[in-house]
Protein backbone atom coordinates (compact mmCIF):
# COMPACT_ATOMS: atom_id res chain seq x y z
CA UNK A 1 0.00 0.00 0.00
CA UNK A 2 1.65 3.73 -1.22
CA UNK A 3 1.11 6.65 0.22
CA UNK A 4 0.38 9.41 -2.17
CA UNK A 5 0.56 13.25 -1.97
CA UNK A 6 -2.78 14.43 -3.49
CA UNK A 7 -1.91 18.81 -2.37
CA UNK A 8 0.19 20.79 -0.20
CA UNK A 9 -0.78 24.37 1.96
CA UNK A 10 0.41 26.40 4.96
CA UNK A 11 -2.09 28.38 7.37
CA UNK A 12 -0.43 30.52 10.18
CA UNK A 13 0.56 27.47 12.02
CA UNK A 14 0.74 24.61 9.91
CA UNK A 15 1.98 23.53 6.62
CA UNK A 16 -0.62 21.06 5.55
CA UNK A 17 -1.16 18.13 3.31
CA UNK A 18 -3.87 15.98 1.65
CA UNK A 19 -2.64 12.39 1.21
CA UNK A 20 -4.30 9.22 -0.07
CA UNK A 21 -3.61 5.56 1.81
CA UNK A 22 -5.44 3.32 -0.19
CA UNK A 23 -9.61 4.18 -0.52
CA UNK A 24 -8.66 6.86 2.60
CA UNK A 25 -7.95 10.46 2.17
CA UNK A 26 -6.00 12.19 5.26
CA UNK A 27 -5.55 15.81 6.37
CA UNK A 28 -2.36 15.75 8.00
CA UNK A 29 -0.24 18.64 10.00
CA UNK A 30 3.36 19.90 10.57
CA UNK A 31 3.91 22.63 12.68
CA UNK A 32 6.28 25.31 11.03
CA UNK A 33 8.10 25.37 14.42
CA UNK A 34 9.81 21.83 13.12
CA UNK A 35 10.18 22.18 9.25
CA UNK A 36 11.98 18.85 9.65
CA UNK A 37 9.68 16.74 11.33
CA UNK A 38 6.71 14.35 9.85
CA UNK A 39 3.21 15.42 8.69
CA UNK A 40 1.03 14.10 11.37
CA UNK A 41 -2.86 12.95 10.57
CA UNK A 42 -5.36 15.37 11.82
CA UNK A 43 -8.71 13.78 9.87
CA UNK A 44 -9.54 11.17 7.46
CA UNK A 45 -12.48 10.44 4.52
CA UNK A 46 -13.24 8.06 2.29
CA UNK A 47 -12.80 8.57 -1.24
CA UNK A 48 -16.28 10.63 -1.55
CA UNK A 49 -15.74 12.88 1.36
CA UNK A 50 -17.43 11.02 4.28
CA UNK A 51 -15.73 11.66 7.51
CA UNK A 52 -14.24 8.44 9.12
CA UNK A 53 -11.68 9.67 11.55
CA UNK A 54 -10.58 12.99 13.66
CA UNK A 55 -7.86 13.20 15.84
CA UNK A 56 -10.00 14.90 18.27
CA UNK A 57 -12.34 12.35 18.79
CA UNK A 58 -9.54 10.40 20.38
CA UNK A 59 -9.56 13.17 23.18
CA UNK A 60 -5.32 11.84 23.34
CA UNK A 61 -3.17 14.53 24.54
CA UNK A 62 -0.11 12.78 23.13
CA UNK A 63 0.48 12.80 18.99
CA UNK A 64 -0.65 10.62 16.15
CA UNK A 65 1.76 9.23 13.61
CA UNK A 66 2.20 7.34 10.58
CA UNK A 67 4.04 3.86 11.00
CA UNK A 68 4.23 1.34 7.90
CA UNK A 69 4.68 -2.18 8.83
CA UNK A 70 4.66 -4.81 7.01
CA UNK A 71 3.03 -2.94 3.67
CA UNK A 72 0.49 -1.50 5.82
CA UNK A 73 0.01 1.81 7.15
CA UNK A 74 -1.14 2.63 11.10
CA UNK A 75 -2.14 5.35 13.17
CA UNK A 76 0.05 5.03 16.01
CA UNK A 77 -0.96 7.39 18.91
CA UNK A 78 2.12 8.14 21.10
CA UNK A 79 1.77 9.78 24.64
CA UNK A 80 4.43 12.64 25.91
CA UNK A 81 6.51 9.92 27.32
CA UNK A 82 6.68 8.54 23.82
CA UNK A 83 4.65 5.24 24.93
CA UNK A 84 2.63 3.92 22.12
CA UNK A 85 -1.26 3.69 23.47
CA UNK A 86 -3.14 2.86 20.17
CA UNK A 87 -2.77 1.48 16.46
CA UNK A 88 -5.32 1.97 14.22
CA UNK A 89 -4.87 0.40 10.84
CA UNK A 90 -5.70 2.63 7.92
CA UNK A 91 -7.44 -0.02 5.56
CA UNK A 92 -9.76 -0.99 8.77
CA UNK A 93 -11.48 2.97 8.79
CA UNK A 94 -13.63 2.58 5.68
CA UNK A 95 -14.60 -1.18 7.86
CA UNK A 96 -15.43 0.51 11.07
CA UNK A 97 -18.85 1.67 12.17
CA UNK A 98 -19.78 2.83 15.55
CA UNK A 99 -22.81 1.50 17.36
CA UNK A 100 -24.19 2.39 20.83
CA UNK A 101 -24.27 -0.30 23.95
CA UNK A 102 -25.48 1.22 27.41
CA UNK A 103 -25.28 4.80 26.38
CA UNK A 104 -21.74 4.02 24.88
CA UNK A 105 -20.45 4.42 21.73
CA UNK A 106 -18.02 1.84 20.60
CA UNK A 107 -17.03 0.81 17.51
CA UNK A 108 -16.95 -2.91 15.45
CA UNK A 109 -15.85 -4.03 12.35
CA UNK A 110 -11.98 -4.37 10.61
CA UNK A 111 -9.63 -5.93 12.47
CA UNK A 112 -10.22 -8.03 16.17
CA UNK A 113 -8.89 -6.05 19.15
CA UNK A 114 -7.08 -8.89 19.95
CA UNK A 115 -5.39 -8.80 16.44
CA UNK A 116 -4.75 -5.56 17.22
CA UNK A 117 -3.18 -5.61 20.19
CA UNK A 118 -0.75 -8.11 18.95
CA UNK A 119 -0.06 -5.50 15.96
CA UNK A 120 0.92 -2.64 18.85
CA UNK A 121 3.28 -4.84 20.36
CA UNK A 122 5.12 -5.75 17.27
CA UNK A 123 5.16 -2.17 16.24
CA UNK A 124 6.26 -1.08 19.57
CA UNK A 125 9.75 -3.46 19.28
CA UNK A 126 10.10 -2.26 15.71
CA UNK A 127 10.07 1.76 16.96
CA UNK A 128 11.94 0.40 20.09
CA UNK A 129 9.00 2.12 22.02
CA UNK A 130 6.77 1.10 25.73
CA UNK A 131 3.44 0.28 24.79
CA UNK A 132 0.84 1.01 26.98
CA UNK A 133 -2.05 -2.07 27.84
CA UNK A 134 -5.55 -0.76 28.35
CA UNK A 135 -7.91 -2.62 31.04
CA UNK A 136 -9.80 -3.88 28.37
CA UNK A 137 -6.68 -5.23 26.32
CA UNK A 138 -5.29 -6.74 29.78
CA UNK A 139 -8.78 -8.77 30.37
CA UNK A 140 -8.89 -10.10 26.75
CA UNK A 141 -5.27 -11.32 26.67
CA UNK A 142 -5.63 -12.85 30.33
CA UNK A 143 -9.03 -14.56 28.64
CA UNK A 144 -6.91 -15.61 25.41
CA UNK A 145 -4.18 -16.80 27.42
CA UNK A 146 -6.92 -18.97 30.13
CA UNK A 147 -8.52 -20.05 26.59
CA UNK A 148 -5.39 -21.29 25.08
CA UNK A 149 -3.55 -23.34 28.17
CA UNK A 150 -7.17 -25.02 28.79
CA UNK A 151 -7.19 -26.03 24.65
CA UNK A 152 -3.27 -27.08 24.84
CA UNK A 153 -4.48 -29.36 28.28
CA UNK A 154 -7.71 -30.23 26.38
CA UNK A 155 -5.27 -31.52 23.48
CA UNK A 156 -2.69 -33.10 25.56
CA UNK A 157 -5.56 -34.94 26.69
CA UNK A 158 -6.96 -36.16 24.08
CA UNK A 159 -3.75 -37.16 22.47
CA UNK A 160 -3.17 -39.11 25.75
CA UNK A 161 -6.47 -41.03 25.91
CA UNK A 162 -6.09 -41.69 21.97
CA UNK A 163 -2.20 -43.10 23.30
CA UNK A 164 -4.09 -45.21 25.71
CA UNK A 165 -6.76 -46.46 23.33
CA UNK A 166 -4.46 -47.16 20.64
CA UNK A 167 -2.18 -49.35 23.69
CA UNK A 168 -5.21 -51.09 24.86
CA UNK A 169 -6.32 -51.86 21.17
CA UNK A 170 -2.45 -53.48 20.36
CA UNK A 171 -2.19 -55.11 24.09
CA UNK A 172 -6.02 -56.77 22.90
CA UNK A 173 -5.00 -57.53 19.47
CA UNK A 174 -1.22 -59.39 20.66
CA UNK A 175 -3.71 -61.37 22.98
CA UNK A 176 -5.80 -62.41 20.82
CA UNK A 177 -2.96 -63.38 17.91
CA UNK A 178 -1.22 -65.42 21.08
CA UNK A 179 -4.70 -67.23 21.96
CA UNK A 180 -4.67 -68.77 18.36
CA UNK A 181 -3.21 -72.59 17.47
CA UNK A 182 -0.21 -72.82 16.53
CA UNK A 183 -0.46 -74.45 12.76
CA UNK A 184 1.96 -76.61 10.81
CA UNK A 185 3.10 -75.77 7.03
CA UNK A 186 6.08 -77.48 5.14
CA UNK A 187 9.17 -75.89 3.29
CA UNK A 188 9.52 -77.16 -0.42
CA UNK A 189 11.70 -79.77 1.25
CA UNK A 190 8.84 -81.03 3.12
CA UNK A 191 10.62 -79.30 6.55
CA UNK A 192 8.24 -78.59 8.58
CA UNK A 193 7.78 -74.86 9.90
CA UNK A 194 5.21 -74.36 13.08
CA UNK A 195 3.96 -70.69 14.40
CA UNK A 196 1.05 -68.84 15.05
CA UNK A 197 -0.87 -67.74 12.11
CA UNK A 198 -1.00 -64.28 11.01
CA UNK A 199 -2.79 -62.20 9.00
CA UNK A 200 -1.35 -59.19 6.97
CA UNK A 201 0.76 -56.99 9.37
CA UNK A 202 -0.23 -58.37 12.67
CA UNK A 203 3.01 -60.15 12.62
CA UNK A 204 4.34 -56.59 13.84
CA UNK A 205 2.96 -56.05 17.53
CA UNK A 206 4.30 -59.33 18.39
CA UNK A 207 7.78 -60.45 20.45
CA UNK A 208 10.83 -60.80 18.99
CA UNK A 209 11.47 -64.15 18.05
CA UNK A 210 7.81 -65.01 17.77
CA UNK A 211 7.38 -67.84 14.95
CA UNK A 212 4.62 -67.21 12.98
CA UNK A 213 3.30 -68.82 9.54
CA UNK A 214 1.57 -65.88 6.84
CA UNK A 215 -1.74 -67.25 5.99
CA UNK A 216 -4.66 -65.41 3.40
CA UNK A 217 -6.97 -65.73 6.05
CA UNK A 218 -7.56 -67.31 9.15
CA UNK A 219 -10.70 -69.34 8.03
CA UNK A 220 -9.36 -71.19 5.39
CA UNK A 221 -5.41 -70.68 7.33
CA UNK A 222 -3.72 -71.42 3.89
CA UNK A 223 -0.11 -70.55 4.24
CA UNK A 224 2.26 -68.47 2.01
CA UNK A 225 5.84 -67.88 4.42
CA UNK A 226 6.80 -68.65 8.10
CA UNK A 227 9.43 -66.71 9.40
CA UNK A 228 10.47 -65.58 13.04
CA UNK A 229 9.50 -61.65 14.35
CA UNK A 230 13.00 -59.99 14.74
CA UNK A 231 13.51 -56.65 16.36
CA UNK A 232 16.71 -55.14 15.63
CA UNK A 233 18.27 -52.29 18.62
CA UNK A 234 16.92 -49.35 17.19
CA UNK A 235 13.30 -51.12 17.43
CA UNK A 236 12.82 -52.17 13.24
CA UNK A 237 10.88 -55.02 13.26
CA UNK A 238 11.32 -56.98 10.20
CA UNK A 239 11.35 -60.94 9.13
CA UNK A 240 13.98 -63.20 10.72
CA UNK A 241 15.32 -66.32 8.33
CA UNK A 242 11.61 -66.17 5.95
CA UNK A 243 10.80 -69.20 4.03
CA UNK A 244 7.97 -70.04 1.64
CA UNK A 245 5.85 -72.67 2.71
CA UNK A 246 2.62 -74.89 1.70
CA UNK A 247 -0.32 -76.39 3.52
CA UNK A 248 0.87 -80.11 3.12
CA UNK A 249 4.10 -82.30 1.38
CA UNK A 250 5.34 -81.39 -1.64
CA UNK A 251 4.91 -84.62 -3.47
CA UNK A 252 8.14 -85.66 -5.75
CA UNK A 253 7.33 -87.31 -9.05
CA UNK A 254 10.20 -89.15 -10.08
CA UNK A 255 10.07 -89.10 -14.09
CA UNK A 256 10.62 -92.30 -15.53
CA UNK A 257 13.24 -93.29 -17.76
CA UNK A 258 12.53 -94.14 -21.24
CA UNK A 259 12.96 -97.49 -21.97
CA UNK A 260 16.05 -98.81 -24.70
CA UNK A 261 14.63 -101.22 -26.61
CA UNK A 262 16.58 -103.41 -29.33
CA UNK A 263 15.07 -104.60 -32.38
CA UNK A 264 17.11 -107.87 -32.34
CA UNK A 265 20.28 -109.42 -32.27
CA UNK A 266 22.51 -110.24 -35.33
CA UNK A 267 25.55 -112.63 -35.84
CA UNK A 268 27.85 -110.70 -37.93
CA UNK A 269 31.61 -111.44 -39.37
CA UNK A 270 33.50 -108.45 -38.63
CA UNK A 271 37.26 -107.61 -39.20
CA UNK A 272 37.37 -111.36 -39.93
CA UNK A 273 36.42 -111.97 -36.44
CA UNK A 274 32.49 -113.34 -35.16
CA UNK A 275 30.96 -111.59 -33.40
CA UNK A 276 27.16 -111.04 -32.11
CA UNK A 277 25.19 -107.21 -32.06
CA UNK A 278 22.53 -105.96 -30.93
CA UNK A 279 19.98 -103.99 -33.50
CA UNK A 280 18.70 -100.42 -32.29
CA UNK A 281 16.88 -98.15 -33.84
CA UNK A 282 18.26 -94.33 -34.52
CA UNK A 283 15.95 -92.86 -31.54
CA UNK A 284 16.87 -96.17 -29.24
CA UNK A 285 20.71 -95.85 -30.36
CA UNK A 286 20.55 -92.07 -28.48
CA UNK A 287 19.14 -93.08 -25.67
CA UNK A 288 21.69 -95.87 -25.51
CA UNK A 289 24.32 -93.29 -25.84
CA UNK A 290 22.68 -91.04 -23.29
CA UNK A 291 22.80 -93.84 -21.11
CA UNK A 292 26.48 -93.98 -20.61
CA UNK A 293 27.37 -96.90 -22.98
CA UNK A 294 30.66 -95.55 -24.38
CA UNK A 295 33.50 -98.16 -23.92
CA UNK A 296 33.70 -99.51 -27.34
CA UNK A 297 30.41 -101.20 -27.71
CA UNK A 298 29.52 -102.15 -31.18
CA UNK A 299 26.13 -102.24 -32.27
CA UNK A 300 23.97 -102.38 -35.36
CA UNK A 301 21.70 -99.44 -36.72
CA UNK A 302 18.62 -99.13 -38.28
CA UNK A 303 17.35 -101.48 -41.42
CA UNK A 304 19.28 -103.33 -44.20
CA UNK A 305 19.94 -101.85 -46.88
CA UNK A 306 19.35 -103.08 -50.58
CA UNK A 307 21.97 -105.69 -50.03
CA UNK A 308 20.96 -106.82 -46.90
CA UNK A 309 23.81 -105.16 -44.89
CA UNK A 310 23.20 -103.40 -41.23
CA UNK A 311 25.41 -100.00 -40.15
CA UNK A 312 27.48 -101.26 -37.45
CA UNK A 313 28.91 -98.45 -35.13
CA UNK A 314 30.89 -98.48 -32.38
CA UNK A 315 30.40 -96.40 -28.67
CA UNK A 316 33.38 -94.89 -27.41
CA UNK A 317 33.59 -92.20 -25.02
CA UNK A 318 31.60 -89.14 -26.79
CA UNK A 319 31.85 -90.45 -30.36
CA UNK A 320 29.59 -92.91 -32.44
CA UNK A 321 32.38 -94.26 -34.71
CA UNK A 322 31.39 -96.12 -38.25
CA UNK A 323 32.92 -99.73 -38.38
CA UNK A 324 31.19 -100.69 -41.87
CA UNK A 325 28.38 -102.64 -43.08
CA UNK A 326 28.00 -105.81 -42.68
CA UNK A 327 25.39 -108.55 -43.65
CA UNK A 328 24.03 -111.59 -40.64
CA UNK A 329 25.52 -115.04 -41.05
CA UNK A 330 22.99 -117.46 -41.79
Amino acid sequence: MKKVILNTGDNSYYETQKVQIGDVVFETLRSKKAPNGDFLPASATDLHGKKLWNFKDENFTGIGKFVEYHGEYFICLEDRQRVICKVILVSDLPKIQKVKLDSQEICIGGTPELELYRLKVEIGKLLKREVYLSENEKSMVAKANEIRLAKIKEDRLRKQEELAAKERARLQRITEILGRETITAYTSENRKRFGLPVVGDEWMSLSDDTPVVLVDNLENKNPSEAFFVKKNAGGRVYKGSPVNVFATKRTTVKKEEAAITATGILDLIINGEYAQVLCFSRENLNLLRKSGVNSGTMVAVGEPNAAGKYQVVQLKGNECLTVGEFAPQV
